[in-house]
């Protein structure tokens, strides 16, 4: 790592919320910097969608008159630095949990582009993000939790 980096992941390892947010395996000292300070206060928020229409990854509908576009792009509204750190976050994220490498490879499945994937991934990406900031806890994969047998 660089000095800037060792620098980032100092700073970083003293704010609380960039401790909820590194125990999603595959997020970063760097990424959960970034992704911090463009969220700010995870209390503007008043849902996940909230703040994935922040991020600009929610979808945008084009329609004029009687025109109905057959696909829809993400808008791309919001913070773009923040997008862009979810969209890292995800890449990575994606490789360590088996359910969003599931619907990465459902959407490639389907045909659709691998940005196309990687956009429908970042979704419940920020909907975790949103859930440590929100409850002040660590991640917990359902893939830790152990059924046990009757």
């Amino acid at each position: 790592m660089n000095l800037v980096d060792e620098h980032l992941t100092e700073l970083a390892s003293e704010c609380e919320g960039s401790r909820f947010l590194l125990s999603i395996k595959g997020v970063g000292p760097v990424l959960a910097a970034t992704i911090l300070g463009e969220i700010g206060d995870i209390n503007r928020f008043a849902s996940p969608d909230k703040l994935v229409a922040y991020a600009g990854l929610d979808p945008s509908v084009y329609e004029t008159g009687e025109f109905v576009a057959k696909h829809a792009h993400i808008s791309k509204r919001g913070s773009a630095y923040l997008r862009r750190a979810v969209w890292l976050a995800a890449q990575m994220v994606r490789l360590y949990n088996p359910d969003l490498q599931e619907i990465y490879e459902r959407k490639i499945a389907q045909g659709k582009h691998h940005n196309q994937a990687m956009a429908t991934v970042c979704h419940p990406l920020l909907n975790r993000v949103y859930v440590v900031l929100k409850q002040r806890r660590p991640y917990i994969a359902y893939s830790t939790f152990k059924v046990q047998p009757n």
